[in-house]
């Protein structure tokens, strides 16, 4: 049995359509603002600084209050303040479906009750039990940590690794890119996606904290725009774990993206997402 999202386990009962999913989740990404939003919506922080930050936070990983503290725009008060705030009024997926009338608000809790035994036992913590050979690898372990992080940050994508097995030709998506790693640890860092996916990293890049939505349907966006948008946020998450190995004196260089290629050998992660579809895989060089 594998872990699941709450929108995902729903749509196994037969409860919800994937269609209601998706609805929901827009609303979800429309109502609940991200601390930077937050804070200018609150008047404590400009929309510049917002984007500071967050420029910032995709270069180091650190939340994006440490952030804001450590760069003198907001006290630890404002930041704790904020927080609260932020979860006081989130909307989760089931409060979004019963708001949509996708879902009976009398069976939510119900359905929560089953979706917690469903999930009981499942692996918690944020690495899957890796092959023994790559085990050992301290990109592969930062690639695993940093990757949920920052499609969460930049996108609002939220995802887990479900499995890994070894490369055997498992089928891809539209959208591959890939960026080698060289030095003391040799890897080829290969995402693959859908478009619906790659439009939410698009949005993620081009919306900032601007209270204007991104109402772009994936399909009217270039492939090739869209395959440069997965290429720069690899070069991120390639970034930033080499960020991460210089502490621990492991030197690693990076070169630039390239696109469509399929792998030979490697890893393959199949990812459960909660926009689009998508799989990592990486290939020990």
């Amino acid at each position: 049995m594998a872990r699941k999202f709450f929108g995902q386990f729903l749509i196994e009962l037969g409860e919800v359509q994937p269609e209601h999913v998706r609805e929901a989740v827009t609303l979800m990404d429309d109502t609940n603002p991200v601390l930077g939003e937050f804070a200018v919506s609150a008047n404590v922080l400009s929309e510049r600084d917002a984007n500071r930050i967050n420029r910032e936070q995709r270069r180091t990983d650190r939340k994006f209050g440490d952030l804001a503290v450590g760069m003198g725009l907001l006290t630890t008060d404002q930041v704790r303040d904020l927080v609260r705030e932020q979860k006081a009024q989130r909307l989760s997926i089931g409060q979004a479906l019963c708001q949509l009338g996708h879902l009976d608000t009398g069976r939510l809790d119900d359905l929560l009750k089953k979706f917690s035994l469903d999930q009981a036992g499942q692996v918690a913590n944020r690495y899957l039990q890796l092959p023994e050979e790559i085990d050992d690898s301290q990109l592969v372990d930062c690639i695993l940590d940093l990757f949920p992080k920052l499609t969460q940050r930049i996108a609002r994508i939220q995802l887990f690794t479900q499995s890994c097995e070894k490369w055997s030709g498992q089928e891809l998506q539209s959208q591959i890119a890939t960026v080698s790693v060289r030095g003391d640890e040799n890897w080829d860092i290969t995402l693959s996606c859908d478009q619906d996916f790659a439009a939410q990293i698009h949005a993620g890049f081009m919306g900032g904290f601007s209270n204007q939505k991104t109402e772009e349907d994936p399909e009217e966006i270039s492939s090739t725009l869209l395959d440069d948008c997965i290429g720069e946020f690899l070069n991120i998450l390639a970034g930033s774990a080499m960020d991460e190995l210089e502490k621990q004196a492991i030197t690693v260089c990076l070169e630039p993206p390239v696109f469509g290629n399929t792998p030979v050998e490697g890893y393959h992660f199949a990812i459960q997402a909660s926009r689009g579809a998508a799989s990592l895989i990486l290939s020990p060089a």
